[in-house]
């Protein structure tokens, strides 16, 4: 079950939603006898008008029995920023990247970042560099409210104090990011599947992947 709020923006919801729309269909059209002409257009408007009419948010609250959306932490129309953050090492430790995306409160992306880290990051080290990389450069933007979405569960659950930060490296990169969440008037964190996580997670594997180009693209 997927849901707006704990950790899903509406946003999320909607990009699910429409994705699903396109995948199922697409899917029945490929596995079957490909239809007689005038259904094959009566299908593809189907699915057109689905995907759209999905993505403006006018789906019912149930779909395909597996999106069930309620109103608790819906990132539209407050005054809070949206930050995804994710990392990316091949190898682990090996070159690593950080990767973040910032969406201001009317749901906009305002900046990107794709870093590259160095040749000898772990997969957690480079998760907590996209977290402060993305603190970094929402608090450039002016953001004082903020909710942070990451896919690592490690690094959510040591922010939110479930879990503690056993290894000395990663204590002081939590350490650093705790001062930066400090100067936020308001903030969560909240664990979000990696499909909810894609762009943050392109952005670091961009990074990782380019290691001669040592710089953030914004």
């Amino acid at each position: 079950m997927v849901a707006v709020g704990d950790g899903v923006t509406a946003t999320d919801f909607k990009r699910l939603a429409a994705t699903r729309i396109v995948k199922t269909t697409l899917f029945t059209m490929l596995h079957h006898r490909m239809p007689r002409r005038n259904d094959f257009v009566i299908k593809l408007t189907r699915l057109i008008t689905g995907a759209f009419q999905c993505y403006m948010g006018l789906v019912p609250q149930m779909l395909f029995g597996l999106i069930t959306p309620h109103t608790k932490g819906l990132t539209m129309n407050d005054d809070f920023w949206l930050l995804h953050a994710d990392g990316a090492s091949l190898g682990n430790p090996g070159h690593g990247g950080a990767g973040a995306i910032i969406y201001d409160p009317s749901g906009d992306v305002q900046a990107e970042v794709s870093l590259y880290l160095g040749d000898r990051v772990t997969n957690n080290e480079a998760e907590y560099q996209g977290l402060l990389e993305g603190l970094k450069k929402a608090l450039e933007l002016g953001a004082e409210k903020l909710r942070i979405r990451m896919d690592s569960e490690l690094i959510v659950r040591q922010i939110l104090g479930i879990y503690k930060v056993k290894n000395a490296r990663l204590a002081v990169l939590f350490q650093e990011a705790k001062d930066l969440l400090a100067k936020f008037s308001e903030y969560d964190i909240a664990h979000v599947r990696r499909e909810f996580n894609s762009e943050a997670d392109a952005l670091a594997s961009r990074a990782a992947k380019h290691a001669n180009l040592n710089k953030k693209y914004q």
